[in-house]
């Protein structure tokens, strides 16, 4: 049974083809067909982030652009979220899945929450999540018709910045100037090896996603915490008036330095 966000045959399907142990058992096994990627990941911004789904379909559908309704909400200590029908936009580009971030409601810190996330209120998946000062944790019992790309993601401690400088000609001066540079407003930050999201740590080593992309052969991927905001962002400005200079750099205030 294929399953798709639309949805108008899935309740009958399931009566005829989602149980594997028939309508008079008790126990009632549903296997649906994997038709969504769900992926952990954390929201950056000035108010101190939270906790978001990036959601899409493991197919192309015909017109890209196009996107996931859906409904998340917390009750009690019980986290809902329920994917309810795609969006096409008005234009549509060239073949692509549909996908949407949900943005998950407010949660409290080192608190475990009941977790649904749902299809259309017809397939219901339950787990845990867990909420931590350094992480968020999705601990699901079943997928029925989802796949976790990541059953968690690190959060990025605040007042970080990470990304990546670079300069052509061979030469690491431009690159080693503005390191000595930005040591006197940040400090480098030792971290917890596993992955943030933007970024991964392992065993001390930085590796960037590959989103960020400079055309400029040395480069430097860099991971440092802010001392002084006001500092920092004159310093930033200054070197990214040097045309020999290339940086993408982004901070835990979800702020983008690009040049």
């Amino acid at each position: 049974m294929k399953m798709r966000l639309t949805l108008l045959l899935l309740a009958f399907g399931l009566i005829f083809f989602g149980s594997c142990t028939g309508l008079n058992s008790k126990e009632v096994i549903v296997d649906v067909d994997k038709e969504f990627t769900v992926q952990p990941w954390e929201r950056l911004d000035e108010f101190g982030g939270g906790l978001q789904l990036n959601v899409a379909t493991l197919k192309n559908e015909e017109c890209g652009g196009t996107g996931i309704n859906y409904d998340a909400r917390t009750i009690g200590n019980k986290v809902k979220v329920t994917l309810l029908n795609l969006t096409t936009p008005l234009n549509c580009a060239t073949v692509a899945p549909a996908r949407d971030t949900i943005k998950m409601p407010a949660m409290q810190a080192n608190t475990t929450y009941d977790l649904e996330i749902n299809l259309k209120d017809v397939v219901t998946n339950s787990g845990k999540l867990i909420v931590e000062d350094g992480k968020f944790t999705l601990n699901m019992v079943n997928e029925n018709g989802i796949i976790m790309q990541s059953k968690q993601v690190l959060r990025v401690p605040q007042n970080a910045f990470w990304g990546v400088i670079a300069n052509d000609g061979g030469s690491d001066r431009l690159v080693t100037q503005m390191l000595d540079s930005l040591k006197m407003v940040a400090t480098p930050i030792s971290m917890t090896s596993g992955d943030y999201g933007y970024f991964s740590v392992d065993n001390g080593r930085l590796s960037v996603k590959s989103s960020i992309i400079l055309t400029k052969s040395n480069q430097q991927a860099v991971l440092f915490r802010v001392n002084n905001k006001a500092a920092f962002t004159n310093l930033i400005q200054n070197f990214r008036s040097n045309p020999a200079l290339e940086m993408w750099l982004l901070t835990s205030e979800g702020k983008v330095f690009r040049k």
